[in-house]
């Protein structure tokens, strides 16, 4: 009888990246590593599972009973999943791959490795669902669970419980024009021009009532809830404590000597769009003394930003849409930019796509999966002018300015 050799060798499995988009240049890799003696080779059992089939990549092919051999003197070997490029519309897919008991090996990494390969594919058609246009502009838009938030003429709350036929449940009058909303719990706080930040009890959305407001020493143009805290921008930053709506107070503030029309706030810093002078990052870790990080000179007016990760994306009206690196945020440099045909008003981002407002060129959809060379993947020409979207599910909602409400499937 043979006697089996001596264990010796402990056995883990990695994935890296652990997803890749379908049509990108990307690979899934994963490494075997074993541990202990790399004299002699070795082979190993492994299976692969997971909602891809073998049409949907190359390197390997799904199933049980496989196997993978070290070379004496290595103590890694791997395996290289290539997607294979479609058109399809369809769901993002798995491979997973699983370590299974052998001779001369302990099984280290007990659990499945799962790589994802992602969509990249939109239908055909990018379709018009359903619109609401009673308001003689539509400037931003929030939608939280069955309600759109519209601002522009005062805050319009429209139920879209019904995406192809959105009815107004309630709404609130300005004075002046409202640029942006945010909605947090029972309130909506609005950027309401130069009537500042004002908070909108909508615990009955049939009949919004105001609960608060902070009269900013100038136009109020966009504004973000973190916290206890309202950072509202206009003519500056200013950080508004909201602790009790009822009666806000100024924290504190920043000047910029131009208007700063869009704001996002993540981790210590403020990233605030500020027209002509570009993105502009704020030290808000003293929220009584904000000083200046650091700053990038857009080629054009920057209109709006959304950070994701190291990049800020921001809409940069006639220059379109431009990636910044912030991975240093004392000195962010172009990552990369694509230059829509209309003017860039709003940018949200989701997965590998910026959904840009274009304005006057409709909905944009843009492929950033690689952030240095930007393309474009879609878009819907609306009947208005596009100022602001949001993203949830497989809809677009955009305030399509003078044509009110647009509800878009993407």
């Amino acid at each position: 009888m043979t006697t089996p050799p001596p264990v010796t060798n402990y056995i883990f499995l990695a994935v890296n990246p652990t997803s890749v988009t379908e049509d990108g240049t990307s690979n899934l890799v994963y490494t075997f590593t074993r541990t202990g003696a790399t004299t002699d080779a070795l082979t190993l059992n492994y299976s692969i599972t997971g909602t891809a089939d073998s049409s949907d990549y190359t390197g390997a092919t799904p199933g049980t009973g496989k196997t993978i051999t070290f070379a004496a003197g290595s103590s890694t070997a791997t395996i290289t999943i290539d997607p294979t490029a479609d058109t399809t519309v369809e769901p993002d897919e798995t491979v997973a791959l699983t370590l299974a008991a052998g001779i001369g090996y302990i099984v280290g990494t007990t659990t499945s490795l799962t790589g994802t390969i992602l969509n990249d594919d939109f239908p055909n058609r990018i379709t018009l669902v359903g619109s609401w246009d009673p308001l003689s502009f539509v400037q931003a838009v929030t939608v939280v669970g069955n309600y759109a938030y519209a601002a522009g003429d005062g805050l319009q709350i429209i139920d879209i419980s019904n995406p192809a036929l959105p009815t107004l449940k309630g709404n609130y009058d300005t004075p002046d024009y409202v640029y942006g909303v945010q909605v947090v719990g029972n309130y909506a706080y609005i950027a309401a021009g130069y009537l500042g930040l004002q908070i909108i009890d909508i615990s009955n959305p049939a009949l919004p009532t105001l609960k608060g407001n902070y009269n900013t020493s100038g136009a109020t143009l966009g504004v973000q809830i973190l916290g206890n805290y309202a950072y509202a921008v206009g003519v500056g930053l200013n950080i508004i404590d909201i602790s009790n709506p009822a009666l806000p107070t100024l924290k504190g503030n920043y000047d910029t000597p131009d208007y700063v029309y869009g704001v996002q706030v993540v981790g210590n810093y403020a990233y605030i769009a500020e027209g002509y002078s570009g993105l502009q990052i704020i030290d808000i870790s003293n929220p009584a003394l904000l000083t200046l990080k650091g700053n990038y000179d857009t080629s054009g007016s920057a209109e709006d930003v959304q950070v994701v990760g190291n990049y800020a994306y921001i809409s940069v009206g006639f220059s379109g849409l431009q990636i910044i690196d912030i991975s240093n945020p004392a000195l962010p440099t172009l990552k990369g930019n694509y230059d829509t045909s209309g003017v860039a008003q709003d940018v949200q981002i989701v997965g590998n796509y910026a959904y840009v407002a274009d304005f006057y060129s409709g909905l944009q959809i843009i492929d950033i999966s690689n952030p240095a060379l930007p393309t474009l993947k879609g878009n819907y020409d609306t009947s208005g002018n596009v100022s602001g979207v949001q993203i949830v599910g497989n809809y677009a909602y955009v305030a399509d300015y003078s044509s009110g409400l647009q509800i878009i499937d993407i």
